[in-house]
């Protein structure tokens, strides 16, 4: 089987997700080049190895099934367009869009017959997709409930619709705060930082969708900082799942607790290398990895499985998350992020 080959469009921190991942796995993904616009960034990038390409008409020239749009949000509509208007399917990073205005221009400037999907990645993290598994099994009964504190705005949105079996509608209800959260500032993108005392901002949202309730509690300290940790919590008329212990009646009405086992190679004595497995909560297999022994974290996963996704999509036009998704969930997070 011949690997998708995609090409980056932009140069940021994010690009070299995607960068990683066709590294880990040349046998499914090949960069055919990253337009790279600065020439001291376009130095670094192929010091790492990386295909760069200065020109973006010859990056447009170049063979690809499919372009990742990897620019600053507010270009993501004209780069994108510049793509598809030369047949060119897109890949789009999120968000979709940062404002209301912006929504409503894609309208415009997007086609009605683009091949255009957005790789919003958080439901296909490991541990996020097993809990769409426990929902899906209906070991929970109806679940109404989801509290989400793992990630900022259309991302955190994008996690409540899954886990709720939202569709397009808009909340009957939301309410939102916004609080300080003093904290001693230790690691961000660039790893390890200067420590300093700092004062980050806490999201607190609450949106009510007939019977089913999205909570939302998030700090930006809880993608990088060691004191500051995720958790998620749902809950259904069967049972709970809480930070990866699963609670549920049985057919017989008798309570079952089970906490949910993640499996990595590269332990201790295993010399397999270090890779993700899969996670179970007894006999019930949650989620196993599409990637196996590749050496990947959950996020790069995650990505990996919107790339496999998007070949997949412009195989059978099977959308995995189409723009009309993203620009819900940006319309849900415009209601909180603010």
């Amino acid at each position: 089987m011949k690997p998708t080959v995609f090409g980056i469009l932009g140069a940021g921190w994010r690009a070299e997700f995607y960068l990683r991942i066709a590294a880990a796995l040349p046998h499914l993904f090949r960069v055919s080049g990253i337009y790279v616009r600065r020439p001291e960034r376009a130095e670094e990038l192929r010091r790492m190895g990386a295909p760069v390409i200065e020109d973006k008409e010859a990056f447009y020239a170049s063979k690809m099934d499919f372009a990742v749009c990897c620019v600053r949000s507010a270009d993501m509509l004209t780069e994108a367009r510049g793509l598809l208007d030369r047949g060119i399917p897109v890949l789009c990073e999120t968000p979709a869009a940062i404002s209301n205005e912006q929504l409503e221009e894609q309208m415009s400037l997007i086609p009605h017959n683009a091949r255009i999907q957005v790789a919003e990645q958080f439901l296909r993290q490991p541990e996020f997709a097993a809990a769409r598994a426990v929902v899906e099994s209906g070991l929970l009964g109806e679940v109404h409930y989801a509290r989400i504190s793992a990630a900022h705005s259309y991302h955190a949105a994008s996690i409540a619709r899954g886990l709720l079996g939202l569709g397009t509608e808009m909340p009957d209800e939301a309410h939102c705060i916004s609080i300080p959260d003093p904290i001693r500032h230790t690691r961000g993108r660039p790893g390890d930082v200067v420590p300093e005392d700092t004062v980050a901002r806490q999201t607190v949202a609450l949106l009510r969708f007939g019977d089913k309730t999205a909570q939302i509690d998030f700090s930006r300290e809880q993608y990088f900082s060691p004191i500051r940790t995720g958790s998620l919590l749902l809950r259904g008329t069967r049972g709970e799942l809480a930070d990866g212990v699963l609670r549920y009646l049985d057919e017989h009405d008798r309570a079952v607790t089970l906490p949910l086992v993640r499996t990595d190679y590269g332990k201790g004595t295993n010399l397999d290398g270090f890779s993700h497995t899969r996670i179970l909560a007894g006999t019930h297999s949650l989620y196993e990895t599409p990637f196996p022994l590749a050496r990947l974290s959950d996020e790069e996963i995650a990505i990996a499985t919107a790339l496999r996704d998007m070949k997949t999509y412009l195989e059978t036009g099977k959308s995995f998350y189409s723009l009309d998704e993203a620009r819900q969930d940006c319309r849900l997070s415009f209601l909180f992020d603010k």
